[in-house]
């Protein structure tokens, strides 16, 4: 969840402005050079273009040094920024916490009870979402420090390597079998 637009887009052209860097929002893009751009059909990419919360864009010639510089104002500025293939997304306002209460409430009022919720994480990741949901999946690197992930009031959430073969088949028989 985010503002909604037309913050996003306006956050984009002052990010554009404030770093010097030439940005291209798809919706500023005629129909048939969308097309070309994202590779899709016609009606797909017209349904792309169509955002409710971030904006889809992509940089004009600019470096890797550019596109970090970019980030770094964006995140200072507070804005969500996030690599989408090869294009760009950048929402103003957004906040995982919210959406995931905000879905949760939805469930709950469609189940006329508490809908049980399971966060499947990265070990960065569960810091914010572990304590959003009633159990836990982590996935872990090599280099994560297990330590970290905090657990307050809940229980101690199943640890699974990220790059190990099975771990989505392991992943799906804990959630199956709610071995937490």
């Amino acid at each position: 969840m985010a503002s909604v637009q037309p913050a996003a887009s306006d956050a984009l052209e002052t990010l554009a402005e404030e770093t010097g860097l030439a940005v291209v929002p798809l919706r500023s893009l005629s129909p048939r050079e969308l097309v070309q751009n994202t590779g899709l059909s016609r009606d797909a990419a017209e349904a792309l273009r169509q955002r409710d919360f971030d904006e889809l864009f992509f940089f004009a010639g600019a470096s890797t040094e550019d596109v970090d510089r970019f980030q770094k104002q964006a995140l200072h500025r507070k804005l969500a920024i996030r690599p989408v293939d090869s294009l760009w997304s950048l929402a103003a306002g957004s906040s995982l916490a919210s959406c995931v209460r905000h879905l949760g409430k939805l469930y709950d009022r469609a189940l006329h009870a508490h809908a049980f919720s399971i966060s499947l994480a990265t070990t960065s990741q569960s810091l914010e979402l572990l304590p959003l949901c009633d159990r836990g999946i982590v996935l872990t690197s090599r280099h994560d420090d297990v330590g970290m992930v905090k657990t307050q009031n809940r229980p101690t959430p199943k640890t699974l390597s990220l790059f190990a073969s099975d771990t989505w088949e392991v992943a799906l028989e804990t959630v199956r079998n709610r071995q937490f």
